[in-house]
């Protein structure tokens, strides 16, 4: 089974301006998207995205990281081993994970420490703000 708009979904845990871009761009193009926030900003994120079609937001990580075949941690690079250390061992079986930080070395050793070893690590960066419009952006892949 291939990684496809009608079999996966991709999971964004953390929703600042880029996590809050990267949901709205991808559900746009027909992607399902799942979540969350800090637990503090449930309630507001969920009535902010209620109208947006194919995102689905939830309380926690966990519930992202359990269900989602693509996680993106799009956290601040000072929190990603935190953040990773408390979702990271939900992550679906055979998931692809990548982080959205702006230092790649924080966020591969969070990688490494607190992943099962059965994920696939495709992290991303993004040479832009969320207030640019991403089309013929550059985009910095690194495979794991």
């Amino acid at each position: 089974m291939g990684f496809t708009k009608e079999t996966a979904s991709i999971g964004i845990i953390g929703m600042g301006d880029m996590g809050k871009m990267y949901a709205q761009r991808l559900s746009a193009a027909g992607w399902r998207i799942n979540a969350c926030d800090k637990l503090d900003l449930y309630e507001d994120l969920k009535k902010e995205f209620e109208s947006q079609q194919g995102v689905t937001v939830y309380p926690n990580g966990h519930l992202v990281s359990r269900i989602s075949d693509y996680i993106i941690y799009s956290v601040e690079a000072g929190v990603i081993d935190k953040v990773v250390a408390e979702y990271g061992p939900s992550t679906k079986v055979g998931a692809i994970v990548g982080g959205q930080t702006s230092c790649k070395a924080p966020e591969l050793a969070a990688f490494d420490k607190h992943l099962p070893p059965d994920v696939e690590i495709v992290s991303c960066h993004s040479l832009h703000g969320p207030k640019v419009n991403p089309k013929g952006q550059p985009l910095v892949c690194l495979l794991a």
